[in-house]
């Protein structure tokens, strides 16, 4: 699994184990199933980046995989989606989309 993000962006693949900080991040915990993140430093509003992430699978099946955004400003964090059933494993809302692989 690799990523990469477009101008001055960063991201990091987490594999299961590695220490992820759990929302708000107030502690560490170890990855239950592999992670990316991907941030900006100076994001400006009405910017658009792109994350574009790759994966390989070892076999036929189904992929589910949880998406979210977090954003961080001056008083904290906001998320999108705002609200969900699903939680992901460092405690934000998810939204859940299954990929099927042939």
């Amino acid at each position: 699994m690799s990523c990469q993000t477009d101008g001055d962006g960063k991201c990091a693949v987490y594999v299961e184990g590695t220490s992820i900080a759990s929302y708000p991040r107030q502690q560490l915990t170890g990855a239950s199933y592999p992670v990316i993140e991907a941030w900006h430093e100076d994001w400006e509003g009405g910017e658009p980046h792109v994350l574009d992430v790759v994966m390989v699978p070892q076999e036929a099946g189904r992929i589910r995989m949880l998406v979210r955004v977090a954003l961080q400003h001056s008083q904290g964090f906001m998320g999108y989606p705002v609200t969900s059933d699903l939680r992901d494993q460092q405690g934000w809302a998810v939204e859940s989309y299954t990929l099927i692989v042939y």
